[in-house]
């Protein structure tokens, strides 16, 4: 054995081979004792060799063939690139050769058949590549294509863009696993891809400018203010409509919108103006310059349907419904409405109080109203707020009803807990802002 291995160390595996045939028998014994140990050790010496080739092997091509370093059979065009990792000695081998002496260069996780596919699939991406080297890129980008169009695009076609996506990724799998021998049917996906490209460009351009279409900034507002549920309601048409015009307060359709209430109230004495600080509309142009506010929500909310020109709207956007859904602006407003209201209410059974009960006493900052019947002299305390809603018609002249009878009705409903007027001016006197009433 030693003689064999010192003459013929240089040697291919058949040289050797042949050299066994001349063994006596005792060498023969001796070898087979030693050959499993042998056998194990040479095969865990053999690695792929990545250093020559990233793969450790290579198909050659143009009928270009070599000879195995191994077995010396002299026409192999598929190369695996092997190294002894003990002596540094490098081979090229047949894949027969890694087969017959159950070599395992690449792990015993990888197969020759796996090291082979995965050699394909990247020349098969090299060849993808070169045809089409900006197609990567394209596919990466696809989905952020649709935000650069003017106006939102309809689910519909969104649909279709992402299909033809899921084609394209489809047949470049196909190529690059070897299914396709060719891209005719890649081609065929890409196409598909210039015809939607063009029906996008197409409805961005018929459609930009038009009233109430979804835009690129109701969109980019609709995403930040996590308002997903609006968002698919808008791509079914692409157009704002009755259920989703309550949502958007972004701020050029919020201004648009704007115009179209100017428009409707144009032959009022109101005047509306949009405070972008704290998304409202002021209201102007009343009895003793009281001012009023309304949420742009609350607003879109109310009168959207007549906003879009809605035929016979649910509410129509005319002085009254504007008062009616709208609050005061400031406790200067507030004071107005409710100074209105005592001047109109003088005949009443019901008196209306805002002071008397203290000099630190101030019923706007505590939110409460009070009001006495005569007949009694018992005072019940209201929330103000609510107060105002049911009664600022009046004092603002919009409601020809009689508010005398109103606020009896009014008292005459409540189930507030009722005071003697000395109870309730000792109580705010010694004990203002801490006990409740």
């Amino acid at each position: 054995m030693y003689d064999l291995c010192r003459d013929n160390l240089d040697e291919n595996a058949k040289v050797i081979h042949d050299k066994l045939d001349e063994f006596t028998e005792d060498q023969i014994n001796i070898t087979n004792g030693m050959l499993s140990d042998i056998i194990l050790r040479c095969r865990s010496e053999w690695v792929a060799d990545y250093d020559t080739n990233k793969f450790a092997m290579n198909i050659l091509k143009n009928n270009e063939k070599i000879s195995c370093e191994l077995c010396g059979y002299h026409s192999i065009h598929e190369v695996f690139y092997i190294k002894n990792r003990v002596n540094n000695t490098r081979l090229r081998v047949g894949s027969s050769c890694i087969t017959n002496y159950e070599l395992q260069p690449f792990g015993k996780g990888k197969s020759v058949k796996q090291a082979r596919k995965e050699y394909l699939q990247s020349e098969n991406e090299i060849q993808l590549s070169k045809q089409y080297p900006e197609l990567r890129k394209r596919l990466e980008k696809w989905n952020s294509r649709l935000n650069d169009y003017d106006v939102l695009i309809p689910i519909n076609i969104e649909t279709e863009y992402n299909a033809i996506k899921e084609k394209i990724k489809h047949e470049i799998t196909r190529y690059i696993e070897g299914k396709a021998k060719n891209f005719d049917e890649l081609e065929l996906s890409l196409e598909d891809e210039r015809s939607i490209l063009k029906r996008l460009d197409e409805y961005n351009y018929n459609n930009k400018g038009k009233e109430f279409v979804a835009t690129k900034e109701i969109k980019v507002w609709l995403e930040r203010n996590h308002k997903k549920r609006t968002l698919e309601k808008l791509k079914q048409s692409g157009y704002v409509n009755s259920e989703t015009i309550a949502d958007i307060q972004e701020k050029n359709f919020v201004e648009f919108v704007l115009s179209i209430i100017r428009t409707k109230l144009k032959n009022t004495s109101l005047s509306v103006n949009h405070n972008l600080v704290n998304d409202i509309f002021v209201i102007t142009g009343l009895e003793d310059n009281v001012q009023l506010k309304c949420g742009v929500g609350k607003t879109l909310s109310t009168f959207g349907e007549e906003i879009l020109s809605k035929e016979n709207p649910l509410v129509k956007l005319t002085v009254a419904n504007v008062v009616i859904v709208s609050e005061p602006l400031n406790s200067n407003s507030t004071r107005r409405i409710i100074d209105r209201l005592k001047k109109k209410n003088y005949k009443s059974d019901i008196r209306i109080l805002t002071g008397g009960f203290g000099k630190e006493y101030d019923y706007v900052a505590r939110n409460e109203i009070n009001l006495q019947i005569k007949r009694t002299e018992m005072v019940i305390v209201e929330n103000l707020q609510r107060f105002i809603q049911e009664f600022k018609h009046f004092a603002l002249d919009i409601s020809i009803t009689n508010v005398q009878q109103r606020l009896n009705d009014y008292v005459d409903k409540s189930e507030s807990k009722k005071y003697t007027l000395k109870y309730l001016t000792d109580l705010r006197d010694t004990d203002f802002n801490k006990r409740k009433y």
